[in-house]
């Protein structure tokens, strides 16, 4: 593909301004390339953008109520609060990668992409596309441009090192979290069943063991637990007993382990194989889906599943027109010995490299990029971003963003907020989801299931480079499908856990350790930003 002059020499300017990132100098950009001293826009929204546009690619589709971007109540209202014309396009079809990739190769870029520029699909990382002069190091220009983002990073450390690559350059206007996100998933069981049962809500391994038989024995479940793949991958649970998850992780030296590939994940499967030969697991979990999984709740088949406080939101009023006496009962992920701190569960980085803006090397107003992102890190940017319209689909009732009758009555308050806002230019403020959970199950769900010591085990967003991404895909691609095959063989006995050892064996001859040593080569560059 040929390049444009401008984007070689951005590209040049990224490798030297690593090399002034790895020697703890700085080095400011070449105004010819960059011109990061003019002052073209203003300082205060909206701009005086004197009829300047942008063109934007993101990553969402148009909302299906309407027929294009500019059509949206947020994108007008974004317009008018930063005095930005936009030209907005996204992915064909909902195909994300597969439209990126096709604009990346056509060499005809927007001014800003919003993309998952940390996700492993983006072989070599944010790095890659300076590096090649696709995206623009934004470490000149968020000093110059953007004193809301660079106040926000300058208070918040741990933000700061994330969004960087491991030479020290920013390559986004990031979406983060504020704060620790809530853990939004974790195991849900039925409270009339325990109180029918004379239970009490599990806690160990063994509790768990009784009370699915006796949701078997005197409740006559068919499918006493369920879970879909998914939620199982990012809880841990069950196997979060031994220590171990279907992940990638830090484990207690500090260091990255697959747990699959460790004795502990055996354990684990010891106990999953022979609660599923005694019919406590759905016999067919191997292919459950989530309709499938729904049915088998609201019908009482199941008395425990591995849920999301949204899921609780939607199973209680269904099972209340079947059964006015069900109750459900968010509970702690199972552990050994009564009082432990469960090891794992749902906790998601603050950052997770995914649906954040780049300013491209095609970008004919830099100055005006920067400044119209810059906008969604101030308090009037923030609270667009998060909550939509004030008077419309908020109001602020003492000093508190409060959800509007309009959104809180509507059939689904997600849909209805995605016309009016979009939180990925900007800074999750978790006060709009306080919102979303209106039952008090839902609210004690996400108290509970945060109770885990997961955040020690949670890699950060690791940037592997270009050689390290093609190599790590060759090792794993291959092992997450052994791994996937056996777990189901291993569960359902048509594999003999005797053969484990041959089993970590043959996960050795297809690159395990050697994907190990690299994911902790890129965890130590991380180490050392």
């Amino acid at each position: 593909m040929k390049k444009s002059f401008k984007r070689v020499c951005c590209a040049a300017l990224a490798l030297s301004m690593a090399l002034a990132a790895m020697t703890g100098c700085s080095k400011k950009q070449n105004s010819a390339e960059v011109d990061v001293t003019a002052a073209k826009y203003g300082t205060t929204y909206p701009l005086d953008a004197n009829g300047d546009s942008l063109d934007l690619w993101i990553i969402n589709s148009v909302h299906p109520n309407y027929s294009s971007y500019a059509d949206m109540p947020f994108y007008q209202e974004v317009e008018k609060k930063t005095g930005v014309k936009l030209n907005i396009k996204g992915p064909t079809g909902g195909q994300f990668e597969e439209s990126f990739n096709l604009m990346i190769a056509s060499g005809e870029l927007p001014d800003i992409i919003l993309y998952d520029w940390a996700d492993k699909k983006v072989a070599g990382g944010p790095s890659k596309y300076i590096k090649e002069g696709y995206i623009l190091p934004l470490n000149d220009i968020i000093d110059a441009y953007a004193p809301n983002l660079k106040k926000c990073l300058a208070e918040d450390p741990e933000i700061d090192k994330d969004v960087k690559t491991d030479d020290g350059l920013y390559y986004v206007f990031p979406y983060f979290n504020s704060e620790q996100p809530a853990p939004y998933a974790g195991p849900v069981v039925r409270e009339d069943w325990l109180e029918y049962c004379g239970l009490e809500a599990p806690e160990t391994v063994d509790d768990w063991y009784n009370m699915l038989k006796a949701f078997r024995d005197k409740k006559g479940a068919t499918s006493p637990l369920i879970w879909t793949d998914w939620l199982f991958e990012f809880t841990g649970f069950l196997s979060g007993a031994y220590g171990t998850q279907q992940a990638y992780y830090l484990n207690e030296e500090g260091k990255v382990e697959y747990g699959p590939a460790t004795m502990k994940w055996k354990d684990y499967l010891t106990t999953v194989s022979k609660w599923y030969a005694e019919g406590l697991i759905d016999k067919d979990i191997a292919t459950l889906d989530s309709a499938t999984s729904d049915s088998k709740i609201v019908g009482g088949k199941t008395g425990a599943f591995i849920g999301t406080g949204g899921s609780i939101g939607t199973y209680k009023p269904m099972l209340a027109e079947v059964d006015p006496n069900a109750k459900l009962l968010a509970v702690q992920e199972p552990v050994l010995n009564r009082g432990e701190t469960p090891e794992f569960g749902i906790c998601d980085n603050r950052y997770s490299g995914l649906m954040s803006s780049a300013i491209t090397a095609d970008c004919d107003n830099v100055e005006l990029a920067a400044k119209f992102l810059d906008f969604f890190y101030s308090e009037e940017g923030r609270m667009l971003a998060n909550f939509g319209i004030e008077g419309v689909t908020y109001n602020m009732v003492d000093g508190y963003p409060k959800l509007s009758d309009m959104v809180v009555n509507s059939e689904d308050i997600q849909n209805t907020m995605d016309e009016y806002s979009n939180s990925e230019f900007s800074i999750v403020d978790p006060r709009y989801y306080e919102q979303r959970m209106i039952y008090p199950e839902q609210k004690y769900a996400i108290g509970l299931w945060g109770k885990t010591n997961a955040a020690a085990h949670k890699l950060p967003v690791l940037l592997p480079t270009q050689e390290e991404s093609d190599e790590l895909t060759k090792y794993t691609t291959d092992i997450e499908t052994y791994v996937e095959e056996m777990y189901i063989k291993f569960m359902i006995g048509t594999e003999s856990l005797d053969n484990y050892d041959a089993y970590l064996a043959h996960l050795d001859e297809l690159g395990m350790q050697k994907a190990l040593e690299i994911y902790n080569t890129v965890y130590d560059r991380y180490k050392n930003r």
